[in-house]
This record gives structure tokens, sequence and C-alpha cells, in this order.
């Protein structure tokens, strides 16, 4: 009889934010995910003793090093069950609010990160992967023309369990009245002005310094922000006037917000708000076509912040 315990259809991902760095916590938040690129690179000890006679690496001349556990995940962005993650991604705790319709409005900026115990259930009947002790690195959120919003955090681990002492996997469980966030409700303004792309991309990293190792263990240690963030991207617009290439050409610092809103639902929504400048570029002529004006946009802190990301949805909690 034909199964689907060893393919792609029986996975699950999931976390569980931990309370502290190093200590597991039971994945309690499930959402559909795409795929995985999570790997568990374990370094090798090698002695370079000479030994009369010997011509290959002796079994008892070798110690496992230290293990490096890092990669993405991507997840498409619905309107339901991802403000923990985005809390993940940005840190500090979330600021509550309300909104219209009895809805919860997650707001977070530039804080403390959190670490989280991952799951990704591998399809087989018996088997679980662990990745736990996890920082967010960095993380991607784009959309384009025909696309959905894709959303990619990046992890960077201190230990790797492929199910030994946590061999079961935890019962998924899943959010209902879900909504797939796509590229017909995102919109984003240039200094409150609505302007017309045909895609937008975030690139954002959290400066976690990973090398920590030292000497007694092959676990690395709580991951520290050794350097600033750098939070950015890239959009696309047509090239119907130089408003946006003068702001470049000026440095001038602008605001820039983007909404993904549902179309369900459209008070369903992620909203990000930053203060930004333009990093390039001026429009080229490849040929007869529309002319398109691609910009790269940095963010920058003017003193009051500069980022911030709001997530309104029906869930009542992160």
């Amino acid at each position: 009889m034909a199964t689907d315990t060893q393919t792609g259809l029986s996975a699950q991902f999931g976390w569980g934010v931990e309370g502290t760095f190093a200590t597991f916590q039971t994945p309690d938040h499930f959402v559909d995910f795409v795929s995985d690129s999570i790997i568990a690179d374990i370094s090798r000890v090698e002695g370079a003793g000479i030994r009369a006679g010997q011509r290959l690496l002796r079994s008892d001349h070798w110690a496992p090093g230290k293990k490096t556990i890092k990669g993405d995940v991507k997840l498409e962005l619905m309107n339901r069950g991802y403000g923990q993650m985005l809390g993940l991604c940005v840190g500090g705790a979330a600021a509550t609010g309300t909104a219209a319709g009895g809805l919860k409005t997650y707001t977070y900026t530039p804080g403390a990160l959190s670490s989280a115990t991952l799951q990704i259930g591998v399809p087989e009947s018996t088997s679980t992967t662990i990745v736990p002790y996890n920082f967010l690195g960095e993380w991607k959120l784009e959309t384009k023309v025909d696309g959905t919003v894709d959303f990619t955090p990046s992890f960077m681990g201190a230990d790797f369990d492929p199910g030994v002492s946590h061999a079961t996997a935890t019962t998924a469980s899943y959010a209902t009245g879900l909504e797939l966030l796509t590229f017909v409700g995102a919109s984003i303004t240039v200094s409150g002005v609505a302007t017309s792309v045909h895609s937008i991309s975030w690139d954002c990293k959290n400066g976690l310094d990973a090398s920590r190792f030292f000497l007694g263990t092959n676990i690395m240690k709580m991951p520290l922000q050794g350097s600033l963030r750098d939070y950015g991207g890239t959009f696309e617009a047509e090239f119907t006037d130089t408003t946006l290439v003068a702001l470049y050409l000026a440095g001038t610092e602008v605001s820039l917000v983007c909404t993904y809103a549902g179309v369900t639902n459209p008070t369903h929504k992620l909203a990000i708000t930053a203060n930004v400048r333009f990093d390039g570029d001026v429009a080229q002529v490849a040929g007869p076509d529309i002319v398109n004006q691609p910009i790269t946009f940095k963010v920058v802190d003017p003193g009051s912040g500069g980022f911030s990301l709001v997530y309104t949805t029906p869930d009542s909690s992160p």
C-alpha cells in the first residue's frame, strides 16, 4: 500500500520560545512551511602524530569538534499564527493593542532577541528533528506580482537532536480562519505617497556573533549582537518622474510604509514602517520596453527608533 509517511507531505514545522537559552522548550506554535535548509555541521579534530608504518588516519586520532547549526525555513505569511515568529525576528516584547472588529495588534521594535527550540517533523512515522537553542540571525520578507508574501527566517543554533533525546514529535495544531497574504493586498507609500511597485524585498540582519565557542564544550554559547543591525531591501517601480531618484541623489531620509493585507479580510495585515535612505539606483534604458526604477534602501534611526512592525490579527496572543 502506498504511504506518504516518508514524503514531505507528512512534514511539520513548529517552535517553542525558550525562557532561558539552552533550555529545551516543547514546541507549541505550528505553521505551514514550504521547505527548510537547516544543516548540522560538526567539525572533526584530527591528530597529526606520526606512527611508524601507519598509512591512514587512525580511529583513535580524531574526535568531534564544534557544532555549527544554521539554515533557513521558508514560510508564506498568513493572517494568523505568525506574530510570535515575527517577534523572534525583531526582538523585544510585543506591545499589544486592539483594533476594530475585535482584532489584536502586536507591535515590535528592535530589542533583545529571544531563543527558541525548533521542531522539524521529518517525514517518517516515528522520527522528528529537534533543533534547540536557536536565534534568528537574519530574515527576509518579499513579494512580487503573482506571488505570495514569502517570509524566510534564518536561524543559528547551538545543538541538533535528530530524534534521540526527544524522539516523539509534538502533535501539530494549526490556527483556523486562515488567509494567505499575496501581492494583491500589498502596497507601499514613500513619504505618505502611494507608490506603484512590481516587487519589494526586505533583507534584515541582526548582527549576531555566532563565534562564541570556548574550552570545555563543542556547543556555542548564546550569540550576542556584535554589530549594528543592517535592515534594508529593494523595490522596483516604473520610472514616471524624478521623485525617487531625486531623493537618492539628495540623500534625503523618508518614511517607507509597506503593508501586506488580506483581500478577503483587509483589516488583517502586517505593516512595516521604517525611516530609510535610498542608496540607488538611477533609471536605465535597456531597450524599447517600459523603463523601470530600481531602488535600494537602508533603515536608519533618526533618534526615535526608525523601524516598527505591526501585525494585526484575530489571534488572542502572539
